[in-house]
């Protein structure tokens, strides 16, 4: 019976070598070699290749293919992790370097959000201007509803961010004022630029649906463009129509979108 890891690893290779022959990628004509290689394996690790229950006890439920196959999919899951934090970071280091929060939950999600937080700290190595702390995300919302004023830049997964940003656009405004980056691997060119979708379709049918995320996203798209002059137009004059009291419900007001929308023309 295997006793040790390495052992147990040896098992594992030599039922996958004869997994192979059995189900045709390897050819017969290989029987003779991979044999050769089963029983070397056998006599140097000291386990017993053809005892099904000890090769059953070391590999488990999953062969070593199985294995493989979560093992490349943790590391291209790294690969995406490392884009979102590279993305976050760079976005969030200008104009001045700054605090990022990066929000998990590893203390319960052992596999997923572990390989997270080592891959945000491997990437706040390459950008050592900005001060990287870690906090749990239940926590993360006490902290956003009790010191918001205490945060800068939050980096987290969808499953936190998805809730964290209804939250951020429930204390600083509704949720239709605000706007959702997206970023690809290749971190200085956003995926989409987007307003949040919250309680829109209510919003169309009501006829106050509140436009000024889409013409914040709108600026931003502008700005990556290299077009910030164009940009700051946009953004001044949806100040001005704000502070001329031209707001919808979602802001105490009764303009309906259209009117708004005029305004900014």
């Amino acid at each position: 019976m295997a006793t040790t890891s390495k052992q147990r690893l040896a098992l594992a290779i030599c039922d996958f070598l004869s997994s192979s022959l059995e189900d045709g990628t390897l050819s017969s004509e290989e029987k003779d070699s991979i044999d050769v290689a089963i029983n070397c394996i056998g006599e140097s690790f000291k386990v017993d290749p053809s005892d099904k229950i000890a090769v059953k006890s070391a590999i488990g439920s999953q062969n070593l293919m199985q294995i493989y196959g979560v093992y490349e999919k943790l590391k291209l899951s790294g690969k995406a992790l490392g884009g979102t934090a590279d993305g976050t970071y760079l976005y969030g280091a200008e104009p001045t370097p700054q605090v990022t929060e990066v929000v998990t939950k590893s203390n319960a999600q052992r596999n997923g959000m572990v390989l997270w937080d080592e891959v945000a700290a491997e990437v706040a190595k390459e950008f050592p201007d900005v001060t990287q702390d870690k906090m749990l995300v239940d926590a993360m919302t006490c902290r956003m509803v009790l010191k918001p004023e205490s945060l800068d830049t939050i980096v987290a997964t969808n499953l936190h961010a998805d809730i964290l940003s209804d939250l951020a656009a429930a204390l600083a405004g509704p949720s239709a004022s605000r706007r959702h980056p997206t970023w690809t691997q290749r971190v200085r060119t956003p995926v989409c630029l987007s307003p949040s979708t919250a309680l829109l379709s209510i919003s169309l049918e009501w006829g106050v649906a509140n436009p000024v995320a889409t013409f914040w996203t709108s600026a931003e798209m502008l700005a990556w463009l290299g077009e910030k002059e164009a940009s700051q137009k946009l953004l001044d004059s949806v100040e001005r129509i704000c502070e001329k009291g031209i707001v919808t419900a979602d802001l105490g007001g009764t303009a309906k979108d259209g009117r708004r929308d005029e305004g900014c023309h």
